[in-house]
């Protein structure tokens, strides 16, 4: 397959841009679909650490200081500048034909470069609502493809649909190393926002809890421990020595990926009990899903009884880069049915005049 994948505009696509999920999510895509002989061209901002055919390297020139690259919005400088750039960059290396895709994570904010190129686009990690028309589409989680479908179609009219598919975010191991929870913390990483729980924190501080906060934003707490944003060997070794992992998310979390990121440690976690933590917090064996502040403090005084090696396994199992590339084959080799004979396509079949996806 040949595979054009544009990345965000506010950041370079590097293992050191930890903070944001969907920059590292390029970035391991683009890296996995190129081991596995596929030809992958990044689009991107400034340099790549990451494995590809080819890297393009897009100028925004000022668009990104005149813009919010966060807003999501096409008609932003950032996104608008991206846009035009990649479009002229696909343009003199687009060949056209089967197995080659326009393959973006940024929804309506890349409208305009979906209308204006001729390419089957694909959306390979939605854990945002605003989906691009006529995409096909890998949701993170069960929770989220559901709820996506609902706004989009209707909740009393949603259908499904039979070539989108659920790929869950996976992770190279070797960036989270196997700790034992000898920090004895409790440890809060990700965004500083009132919709992260993040009140929660400071409530659980005041009960005796030692609370860790990692993360920018707005917010700030009172009652724990604040260290501020960090790189990724802090983060892997603040995630390994922890007691536990806390992600009290108020709204329905898409996947949540810190969670599992924690559990490739061995770390147990604590969560709220919606979205996709219902799908990645097995109850008494990874960690405890709670709706109320008794349930979290029970859920602390019960989880260093939880085996750390099972949890670290079972990771492995559900959420390393074999599965992820086995998933992702699996979902191409389905979409490329669709120029024979779709949905009537036996076991074993291919499309006339092409080779099923390495």
């Amino acid at each position: 397959m040949r595979l054009h994948v544009v990345a965000f505009p506010h950041q370079p696509v590097t293992i050191d841009r930890s903070e944001c999920a969907y920059t590292q999510k390029a970035r391991r895509f683009a890296n996995w679909m190129t081991q596995l002989g596929h030809e992958v061209i990044l689009y991107s901002v400034g340099e790549t650490d990451t494995t590809v055919t080819e890297h393009v390297r897009l100028d925004l020139g000022d668009a990104l200081e005149r813009g919010d690259a966060m807003s999501f919005q096409a008609d932003d400088p950032a996104w608008a500048v991206l846009n035009h750039e990649a479009e002229r960059e696909i343009r003199a290396r687009m060949k056209g034909g089967l197995g080659e895709y326009l393959c973006l994570l940024g929804g309506h904010a890349h409208a305009p470069l979906v209308e204006a190129l001729p390419l089957t686009v694909v959306e390979y990690g939605v854990g945002y609502e605003g989906v691009l028309p006529n995409s096909f589409r890998a949701f993170e989680s069960y929770a989220w493809m559901h709820t996506v479908y609902g706004h989009t179609m209707g909740a009393a009219a949603a259908d499904g649909r039979f070539y989108d598919a659920v790929i869950p975010n996976c992770y190279d191991p070797e960036e989270f190393p196997v700790g034992d929870g000898s920090g004895g913390y409790a440890l809060y990483l990700g965004r500083l926002t009132e919709r992260k729980g993040v009140a929660i924190l400071d409530d659980l501080a005041r009960q005796g809890m030692g609370v860790i906060v990692v993360g920018s934003g707005e917010w700030r707490p009172v009652a724990c421990q604040y260290v501020g944003s960090v790189g990724p060997e802090d983060r892997a070794s603040l995630l390994r020595n922890a007691r536990a992992l806390i992600a009290p998310t108020l709204y329905l979390e898409p996947f949540g990926g810190v969670v599992v990121e924690a559990q490739l440690c061995g770390t147990p976690v604590i969560t709220t009990d919606w979205g996709g933590f219902t799908e990645t917090v097995d109850e008494g064996v990874s960690g405890y899903r709670c709706r109320s502040l008794a349930d979290f403090l029970a859920a602390w005084e019960k989880v260093g009884r939880l085996d750390r090696t099972v949890i670290r396994k079972r990771a492995l199992e559900r959420w390393s880069a074999p599965v992820a590339k086995a998933l992702y084959t699996a979902w191409f080799e389905r979409l490329e049915t669709l120029w024979g004979k779709g949905w009537y396509t036996q076991p074993g079949q291919v499309v006339a005049g092409t080779s099923p996806p390495a």
